[in-house]
């Protein structure tokens, strides 16, 4: 991966961002003026652009100057757009990727996503049309999806603009766009009606009162007849269980913790409920094992070696300084000794639900 691989041009007055690759066909040219830098894409021979969603747009950091030689990035700082009869002001910034990212792509092995792909096809057919990917993360499931049928478009979002410039990276075939899937407003999204939607790992990051209408929202950007997919965790500390270690008395509570910092890991439990009160109609509900997240016996090398990355995320470690204060290293490290116990046992699963809209 290149450093930085991708920037991120953001509107200062707008909703509008985007995220794009610094290699393949866009070619980034330094002026005479040395604090100019233009935009080339070999598709829009006749000018200098950067591509945004709407279409090809004009961009300029200074004034229109003659190209002196190219440049390998863009420059951080305030852009804005001509060629509109309105300007738009746009703030651009690096993107390079963190070890999230590299573990995100490595706990892909992980996951059951074939099987899932198995159930959505043998529950509403060989998909065609226009499908989203809420929370794409990597990409690795847009670039399943987009797999199943050349008459399949798919269009990934995420608000995390390193995961959408590492989805970009690995499918080329389908669109990836930075969203705010929360706060998605009806009126001003240029948004198309769908045939379906996959989400997974993604409800659990929602407020439990926003739920209703998160899942209302949704709805309505599918076609009647559209599917919906949601997949979520049941569980994560707390379903870790083992003979001879104290892991049940160190990490019972810290799910229940995780729910007062912003994310659920029980979101799964109120899918059912609020999917029926917004009349989503439920053809499939499924548990699935998860061969990372939830699994019985001792851990293998892999498995543990991704539980250790976990453990060393910011926010995690951050949870258990704030439940254990000074004993959140061996708390951590009796986690790990439950896992690789012969004894361990994990009551966890993965929800699995397919809706249709009526």
């Amino acid at each position: 991966m290149t450093d930085p691989p991708a920037v991120l041009l953001e509107g200062q007055n707008t909703n509008h961002s985007l995220v794009f690759l610094l290699q393949g066909r866009k070619r980034y040219v330094q002026t005479e003026d040395a604090n100019t830098v233009i935009i080339q894409d070999e598709r829009y021979p006749g000018g200098w652009i950067c591509r945004v969603e709407n279409g090809p747009c004009l961009f300029e950091r200074a004034h229109s100057a003659q190209v002196r030689n190219q440049v390998d990035t863009p420059p951080e700082g305030s852009w804005r757009t001509i060629g509109r009869d309105t300007a738009s002001q746009y703030s651009l910034k690096h993107i390079t990727f963190s070890p999230l990212t590299e573990e995100y792509l490595n706990q892909e092995k992980f996951r059951p996503w074939d099987e899932m792909l198995k159930d959505i096809k043998q529950t509403v057919g060989i998909p065609a049309g226009l499908y989203y990917d809420f929370g794409c993360g990597t990409g690795s499931m847009s670039k399943r999806l987009q797999g199943l049928s050349p008459k399949m478009r798919v269009v990934g979002f995420d608000l995390n603009p390193e995961m959408i410039a590492a989805a970009k990276q690995q499918c080329n075939e389908c669109d990836f766009r930075r969203m705010n899937l929360a706060n998605l407003d009806l009126e001003d999204t240029s948004l198309e009606k769908a045939d379906g939607i996959w989400s997974a790992f993604l409800i659990s990051y929602f407020h439990p009162d926003a739920l209703e209408s998160i899942l209302s929202n949704w709805k309505s950007l599918l076609h009647p007849g559209g599917w919906i997919c949601l997949v979520e965790i049941n569980g994560l500390f707390s379903t870790h269980k083992s003979l001879d270690t104290k892991c049940s008395e160190y990490c019972s509570n810290l799910d229940f913790r995780m729910q007062k910092t912003g994310y659920d890991p029980f979101a799964s439990q109120r899918l059912r409920k609020i999917c029926e009160k917004v009349g989503l109609q439920i053809l499939v509900e499924k548990k699935y094992e998860d061969r990372e997240l939830y699994f019985n016996g001792q851990a293998s090398s892999m498995q543990l070696e991704a539980w250790r990355k976990r453990l060393n995320r910011p926010g995690i470690k951050r949870l258990f300084y704030e439940e254990f204060s000074n004993r959140a290293e061996a708390a951590s490290s009796e986690f790990l000794k439950c896992l690789e116990s012969t004894s361990h046992t994990s009551s966890g699963f993965v929800s699995f639900m397919i809706c249709r809209v009526p």
